[in-house]
Order: structure tokens, then C-alpha cells, then sequence
């Protein structure tokens, strides 16, 4: 873990995306986490490597996920500030309610998808964006795979984790892309 604190917190900026059972965090939980400092490689938190627990409980995987993205300097994500970082606090706000203590911690976000207020693209979803920019294809959402995910079957848990992987590097390639173009838009201080 010390060799993956170091590469995040060494690195411009992390991307994050999470694969979660529901929309909403009140009725599902989180399935992997990836985390992927800039030019490094992709660290991966999967829920079956959590695997003496319920298939529910995504507590020791938050405790791991927020300690990284904590080291990091700054956390970059499509729609992370209405998705992503708001999962991950209700998910944390959920467990503590329940008796069970994750760590806080405070970075800065970049949501890419602000940015689509200046430009007018057909659609404000990520693939849409990925195409025009040529930062490469969204992978599909196959619900038989995201079932058997739910349940921590491995087929199923692979296919998921290889979307959030592809999901990730696509949304580097995208930032390296609007960074370079986009110099006025701020990064924002973020508690998770």
C-alpha cells in the first residue's frame, strides 16, 4: 500500500470511477473502485478481494478508497461531483451510522463533465465525448454481467472491472485532451 500511496500522491492528479449494484447508494453498494494516477497504473479495489464479508459490505473497500484518494492531489472524474464523490460520501455516511468508523480525508476535484455548459455536443455522456474527442470507446453495460457481479461471481465481477478499467483510461485520455485546451477551469475542494 505504501508503493500506491507514493504513486498517488506523486502523480498531477488521480482518475476515478466507480461500479456500483444501484443508482443510488442508499440501495446498493459500491462493486470496484478504480484509481489511476495519471501516467501510472490503474489501482484496482474489487469487492470480491473483500471476500470474508457479505456481499454487501463495501466497508473495507471505502476505508482502502478513501485513504488513496485522500494522497491524491487532485481527483479527476466524468460527473464525479454528482456521482461518484457523492456515492462514495453516502456509502461512508451509511456505514457510520452503523457503528463502523472510515477514515475522512479532503481533495480537490476536476469534473470534466462542467465542462460541457461551454461546448454543445449531442449528448453529455461520457462515450459521446470519448468519440468526438477520439479518446477512445465506451465499453457496454451488459446486464447479465452486472447481475452476476452483484452477487461477486467472477465472470461477472470481471467484465465490470475491465468497464471501470476502460472507463478510466478513456476519461485520462479525455482530460489530457479539455487540460490541454481548457486552462480557465479550476479544480474544487472536496470533502469525502
Amino acid at each position: 500500500m505504501m508503493s500506491v500511496m507514493r504513486a498517488v500522491r506523486d502523480s498531477l492528479a488521480v482518475v476515478l470511477d466507480i461500479e456500483a449494484t444501484s443508482l443510488y447508494a442508499d440501495y446498493g453498494h459500491i462493486l470496484c473502485a478504480v484509481v489511476k494516477p495519471i501516467d501510472g497504473d490503474a489501482i484496482v479495489l474489487r469487492l470480491d478481494d473483500y471476500h470474508d464479508r457479505p456481499t454487501f459490505d463495501d466497508s473495507p473497500l471505502l476505508a482502502d478508497l478513501i485513504k488513496i484518494l485522500g494522497a491524491a492531489p487532485m481527483v479527476v472524474g466524468w460527473n464525479i461531483d454528482r456521482y461518484d464523490l457523492p456515492y462514495i460520501r453516502t456509502r461512508k455516511m451509511i456505514w457510520r451510522a452503523m457503528g463502523v468508523e472510515l477514515p475522512s480525508a479532503t481533495t480537490k476535484s476536476y469534473d470534466m463533465l462542467r465542462l460541457r455548459r461551454k461546448y454543445r455536443l449531442h449528448a453529455n455522456r461520457l462515450g459521446t465525448w470519448m468519440d468526438n474527442l477520439q479518446a477512445g470507446k465506451k465499453t457496454d453495460v451488459l446486464p447479465l454481467e452486472w447481475r452476476q457481479a452483484s452477487y461477486l461471481i467472477k465472470d461477472g465481477m470481471d467484465y465490470v472491472v475491465q468497464h471501470c478499467i476502460a472507463d478510466v483510461e478513456g476519461t485520462e485520455r479525455l482530460f489530457r485532451v479539455l487540460w490541454a485546451y481548457e486552462h480557465g477551469l479550476k479544480p474544487r475542494e472536496v470533502v469525502i
